[in-house]
């Protein structure tokens, strides 16, 4: 895993349709019925790529996301179009740390537990997770 690699590469080596804005991402989960994974990472961070890629490699992960959930990359350490996804990670999910995954609807009410980076190593807890949140 080379340090520059972020979800553009990720998109484009594992076929997965990211949004990279929330409005949007809320907008396709209201028109799907499908909850939202949000992906809170850093684009100049050393460690987030790594878990990104074991994770979204993993076969029964990209067939759970790609079925039933939309993908939502938040950085936090850029402004995309203006809007920076910290504060977002602080207030709703009382974590300052990333890569942290949650499960939210179109509303942004979370579902089941948070994943941190401890947690997201062992891919069967974010396989668990997605499978008991689907409606």
């Amino acid at each position: 895993m080379s340090r520059g690699k972020d979800f553009r590469n990720l998109r484009e080596d594992y076929d997965y349709d990211f949004f990279f804005d929330l409005n949007s991402a809320q907008e396709c989960s209201r028109k799907t019925n499908r909850k939202l994974l949000l992906v809170f990472t850093g684009y100049t961070t050393v460690s987030c790529p790594g878990t990104h890629y074991e994770l979204f490699k993993n076969k029964k992960i990209k067939r759970l996301i790609q079925n039933d959930y939309i993908p939502t990359i938040l950085y936090i350490d850029v402004n995309i179009n203006g809007i920076n996804y910290a504060n977002l990670l602080s207030d709703s999910f009382d974590s300052n740390t990333i890569p942290t995954y949650a499960i939210v609807d179109s509303n942004l009410k979370p579902y089941g537990n948070k994943l941190g980076y401890t947690r997201l190593k062992d891919s069967k807890i974010l396989v668990d997770e997605l499978k008991r949140n689907i409606d």
